[in-house]
């Protein structure tokens, strides 16, 4: 009775059925475990419905929701977990001598072999999702009289194409170890780094450039390379029940098939012998050694300056030297996990000197800026527009917005502010800003006389480019103030210029006037709200844009002074503004000033005046 494999026909088939059916019958846990989860996560839930007919608008469509929801909550993980698990059991035999041996020494192609076992996981993956599938919508009609396909189709096809990514994904990296512990560390490890290295990259260089800010462009394509997170960052659905998002499930898909080739192509090249080893593969070693080592002085020199010396940003050397340090401790680690043995500071040495060399040139060219980032200004006739973004007072709607600057004038006053705190640059590093100070006023009303600020720069280029800068720890005081080369100066006088405080309050001629209301702050309670009528509303609407044109209303401070506590009231006038029929109002705050002329005049006529109050005034309104 001839063998099941042995057969010179055997020999050249591309698939075995034989060992496909032992896949099944031997790690029948792994797709039963998988079915079954899948099955109390959903056909339990559908059962619910009776008692949860709240949850969505429309009781057509609750079931919708519900398995969208669930596919969004659950989808992307449980997919990754079960892509790390089908790799490890089904490729497990390429991590012991005996059956690596065993497998290979019969009449069977490697290529048979590897898709025989790939297409084992993938039905483990997608034969219990149909049938979870199919059981929903049995659920689906017993409770609702409905069958809703749609997302049932979704359900198999999201997380299956899910799967098939992340389980693609850790079979590759099972072709590069041949120790089934190094895997799921391997797994973890790749589907994180992107991410992980950029973060602590950028600390770095936060700490070593003064104004440095990360690339939006870049978050996008750091983003990207961790699948997880984009996948959980673009996975929703709209009004109508509509999974948004799919398009990065068809590129993570698009290239689980390119990994499953690369993973056959290494498969075909992978020494039997390699078993048991970390590294599989022997021109992967050095990318190994050299990205540990690089991964260990970046991760725990940043940490270990971190945890220790927090505080030191006066001495980047003392970074760059836990970061060289560890650097050649990840180097002799990996060394130990290739050689499997601690006697490699003989052999090793020449590979440690030069990744700390590599860590070292890093380190050098961001603390001596060789690329000239900190003092790089671009010259105001190369701008278009500039965003202007800092935290000011009063806390009203423009506190935390930035402003676009298109004129000419306010695009050269931005260029020679950022040209001065460049010039700066060195005595503001060294320091942390000035002192939080505050005094109190006779009535015993505290205010603050010293603090910090930060601003923001993002220039839009004639070229096309972007140049962005931020700088934080700013000093800001009374005296600073009153100096106006100062920084806190330069700034102050351009965010009041009139046209300014126009643009920050832009939002108020972006929609439909749809209602206001009167918005006071009150120290033993919540905020009191008056609400006008629409006609009222109207009338100080136009009376703030004409505050606003004249520079009246909207001055922005840089410090909680004397000077705001006696400028600005407690109080908040509040418009709804509603820019589409179909979406909820927007609230646009305006805090009230002394030198509002206008608005006060309107207030006054509306008998509303006499409720307001100064922020030096230590009465407040009391709660009813």
């Amino acid at each position: 009775m001839r063998s099941g494999t042995s057969s010179s026909e055997r020999v050249r088939q591309w698939f075995y059925p034989a060992i496909l059916k032992k896949n099944f019958a031997r790690f029948w846990p792994l797709w039963l475990g998988w079915g079954l989860v899948w099955f109390l996560l959903v056909v339990p839930r559908i059962f619910s419905y009776p008692d949860n007919r709240w949850y969505s608008p429309s009781s057509d469509a609750y079931p919708r929701t519900l398995i969208l929801d669930i596919i969004i909550s659950y989808g992307p993980w449980m997919a990754a977990l079960f892509g790390i698990l089908a790799a490890m059991v089904l490729f497990s035999y390429l991590c012991n001598h005996r059956s690596a041996g065993f497998f290979h020494a019969l009449p069977v192609r490697r290529e048979g072999l590897f898709f025989t076992n790939y297409l084992s996981g993938l039905l483990f993956l997608f034969v219990p999702l149909a049938a979870v599938a199919g059981l929903a919508g049995l659920a689906e009609l017993w409770v609702t009289s409905g069958f809703d396909f749609p997302s049932l189709f979704l359900l198999v096809f999201c997380v299956g194409a899910m799967g098939f990514f992340f389980y693609s994904f850790a079979v590759f990296c099972a072709m590069f170890t041949g120790h089934i512990l190094a895997l799921p560390a391997f797994y973890g490890i790749l589907n994180g780094l992107i991410w992980a290295i950029f973060a602590l990259f950028y600390e770095l260089c936060h700490q070593f450039l003064y104004g440095y800010t990360a690339d939006g462009l870049m978050d996008e394509i750091v983003l990207w390379f961790t699948p997880l997170l984009n996948l959980y960052s673009k996975l929703g659905y709209d009004d109508e029940y509509h999974l948004t998002g799919l398009f990065p499930i068809f590129v993570y898909a698009f290239v689980g098939l390119i990994l499953t080739a690369l993973a056959l192509v290494a498969y075909r090249r992978r020494r039997i012998e390699s078993a048991g080893d970390v590294i599989s593969i022997s021109w992967v070693r050095p990318i190994f050694k050299y990205g540990v080592a690089l991964c260990a002085g970046v991760v725990l020199g940043t940490g270990t300056w971190a945890l220790f010396f927090d505080g030191s940003h006066q001495n980047p050397t003392l970074l760059a030297l836990c970061v060289l340090l560890w650097g050649g401790a990840g180097y002799f680690v990996s060394e130990m996990l290739l050689r499997k043995s601690f006697r490699v500071f003989r052999a090793g040495w020449k590979g440690a000197v030069l990744s700390m060399a590599v860590l070292g040139l890093l380190c050098g060219a961001l603390i001596f800026d060789l690329t000239g980032y900190e003092s790089r200004v671009p010259q105001a006739d190369a701008v278009t527009s500039v965003e202007l973004r800092i935290f000011s007072y009063p806390n009203d709607f423009a506190s935390a917005s930035s402003v676009s600057l298109t004129e000419p004038e306010h695009i050269a006053a931005a260029v020679a502010l950022h040209q001065s705190i460049v010039d700066q640059r060195e005595i503001l590093r060294k320091s942390d800003g000035n002192e939080y100070s505050i005094s109190t006023t006779s009535t015993g009303v505290p205010y603050a006389t010293e603090d910090i600020f930060y601003t923001e720069f993002t220039y839009h280029l004639t070229n096309g480019g972007t140049l962005s800068r931020h700088y934080s720890l700013l000093p800001v005081s009374d005296a600073l103030l009153a100096d106006p080369s100062s920084l806190c100066a330069q700034l102050t006088a351009l965010v009041n210029q009139p046209e300014v405080l126009v643009r920050y309050y832009a939002a108020l001629d972006a929609g439909t006037l749809s209602g206001a209301y009167l918005e006071t702050q009150s120290e033993w309670s919540d905020s009191e709200q008056q609400y006008v009528s629409l006609e009222e509303a109207g009338r100080l609407l136009e009376a703030v844009q004409s505050d606003l044109e004249a520079g009246r209303i909207g001055r922005r401070f840089l410090l909680h002074s004397l000077e705001r506590l006696e400028t600005c009231y407690s109080t908040d006038l509040v418009f709804f503004l509603r820019t589409d029929p179909s979406e909820e109002s927007r609230t646009v705050s305006v805090t009230l000033q002394t030198t509002a002329r206008d608005t006060l005049a309107v207030l006054e006529e509306l008998g509303l005046a006499s409720q307001l109050r100064l922020l030096s005034d230590p009465s407040f309104p009391a709660s009813e």
